[in-house]
């Protein structure tokens, strides 16, 4: 099994943001979890990374507990994430951007010998030809459209090569062509890579023509797990999350 989230929770205060929630992920599984606003999406990401201490349960990665581990070193074992607010060097090109994430994933790899901007150029070519962001590579970030900019965040996400990646509504703000090209790219990244892939959307057209299969948050708890065809016909998600307005 490549991932188990047991019994996991985070509380604010009084408020249950991720409650007693269990799952587990394997091997090439590219799925969703879905669900209303404030169901607690972005935060059960930020625990599972290590954005936020948990208050109770355990994350277990290719059978390592990883649930005390700091973001830094949660990349380092192969997980990769994208933010749902964009989160990029703006001042830095595109090139820059994704050697800066390969060099930072591997201690000690700077060197006061050999000059920054060569290393880690093959490899940095290659994400960039992977995202279709080659013939931007001297662009600044600022300067890229959202689009480019939601290309970004996918190629920093497999600097450091992931084996799991977890992307955070990588479609928001997208317009139709770009949202159809996003999930293509997704789609072949996890096919060509073999990438065990959970991403959060409140696109439902994208969630059920990616996901394998699906997970509902609500208030917290996971209230749902399924394939497409079956929350679809789920009376509950209809009621909990389908009939409300995305965030």
């Amino acid at each position: 099994m490549m991932l188990q989230v047991e019994n996991l929770s985070k509380h604010f205060g009084g408020v249950k943001a991720v409650d007693n929630v269990s799952f587990s992920l394997a091997e090439g599984d590219l799925s969703s979890i879905i669900g209303p606003n404030g169901a607690g999406k972005s935060t059960l990401f930020n625990a599972l990374t290590g954005y936020l201490t948990k208050d109770a349960g355990r994350v277990i990665f290719r059978g390592e507990d990883i649930s005390a581990l700091p973001p830094h070193e949660i990349c380092r074992k192969r997980i990769g994430r994208s933010f749902q607010v964009i989160n990029l060097f703006k001042r830095m090109t595109v090139f820059e951007n994704i050697q800066t994430a390969i060099l930072a994933g591997r201690p000690g790899a700077l060197s006061f010998v050999r000059p920054a901007k060569s290393m880690v150029r093959k490899e940095t070519e290659d994400i960039l030809e992977n995202v279709g962001l080659t013939e931007k590579e001297s662009v600044l970030a600022s300067d890229l459209s959202h689009g480019g900019q939601r290309q970004l965040e996918l190629a920093i996400a497999l600097a450091n090569k992931p084996a799991l990646v977890f992307l955070d509504e990588p479609c928001a703000g997208l317009a139709v062509e770009e949202t159809k090209s996003m999930v293509k790219l997704i789609q072949r990244l996890a096919k060509e890579q073999g990438l065990t892939v959970l991403l959060v959307e409140h696109k439902m057209d994208v969630v059920f023509s990616i996901s394998q299969k699906i997970r509902v948050l609500y208030e917290g708890r996971l209230i749902f797990e399924g394939i497409p065809e079956e929350v679809k016909k789920s009376e509950e998600v209809l009621r909990v999350y389908l009939g409300e307005t995305d965030e």
